[in-house]
């Protein structure tokens, strides 16, 4: 009797560990509980605006007015100093995957907006002399030629707070250790955009006037080179549109804005981690008995 218990006991024990091989696998990438970041450098490209500026004694818009982004030069006082000389344009991203496929993330994109120097708009609106007593008048919409050196906007600081939401399809997994998986992320964000920005009018310039200026939404692709399941390459490509309401243009005059709304297409290069939580039973990817 003792022996044919013993017999029992071993072949149970062969059965459940043959079960758990079975069912253990390697970590996924894009499984549940798995968390994700990443950051790089972007580059962004805006469609033509109506930008409208405002204030005491002035209201102009600057139709089919165009900007340009401000890369930073890869030089080390850019990217590793408390004050760089140019400020960088950064991505950056971090979530976690709800489910399998599934990943809840907060982004963040720093654009720079910049008015493009000698570009061609189409003025509007008045200025009074009390506002600027060399350029002052009605203005019917003539075409005009922007000089930065007279009248100059930027959003040296454009940041695109958003909640996203991917959907991970992986097309490739290397049988040998996962030392190369290749996937692409499909996702929709949405959330604020806080400005930094520098205006140039009537002689008085004020730099880097914060403030919560709108929102913005944006599709997104991501293709990600993965190595070991630990580290990965990510290429994003992003399109979308930002609605600025309200963007502050002097510090101490909370009457003085201007407004626009624009799309976006951009494009950024990451490096990031994976990270893995708590596994289900212990172990890898187990199935929930």
């Amino acid at each position: 009797m003792r022996f044919v218990f013993t017999i029992l006991v071993l072949v149970s024990s062969f059965s459940v560990d043959a079960q758990y091989k079975k069912f253990k696998k390697s970590k996924l990438t894009y499984g549940k509980n798995t968390y994700i970041g990443y950051i790089g450098l972007n580059r962004a490209y805006y469609s033509k605006t109506d930008l409208r500026v405002s204030g005491p004694n002035y209201d102009l818009t600057l139709k089919d007015a165009l900007a340009t982004d401000q890369p930073a030069p890869l030089k080390y006082k850019n990217y590793f100093t408390k004050y760089p000389t140019i400020s960088p344009q950064i991505s950056a991203r971090f979530g976690c995957y709800v489910k399998n496929n599934l990943c809840l993330s907060v982004g963040y994109d720093k654009f720079t907006y910049n008015l493009e120097n000698r570009s061609r708009v189409f003025l509007a609106g008045v200025v009074g002399v009390q506002a600027d007593s060399t350029n002052n008048g009605n203005f019917d919409g003539a075409e005009h030629i922007v000089d930065t050196a007279v009248f100059n906007y930027q959003n040296c600081g454009m940041n695109y707070l958003r909640l996203e939401l991917d959907w991970t399809t992986p097309w490739y997994r290397s049988k040998k250790k996962n030392k190369l998986n290749f996937s692409t992320d499909f996702g929709i964000g949405f959330g604020p955009v806080i400005s930094k920005n520098t205006f140039l009018f009537a002689g008085k310039k004020d730099i880097e006037t914060v403030s919560v200026s709108g929102f913005g939404g944006s599709l997104n692709i991501g293709n990600r080179l993965e190595f070991y399941n630990r580290i990965f390459f990510q290429l994003n490509l992003s399109a979308g549109f930002i609605n600025q309401s309200r963007v502050r243009t002097r510090a101490v005059d909370n009457s003085s804005y201007s407004s626009q709304n624009f799309g976006f297409a951009s494009v950024n290069f990451a490096i990031g981690l994976f990270l893995y939580g708590r596994s289900v039973n212990g172990c890898d990817t187990c199935p929930e008995w």
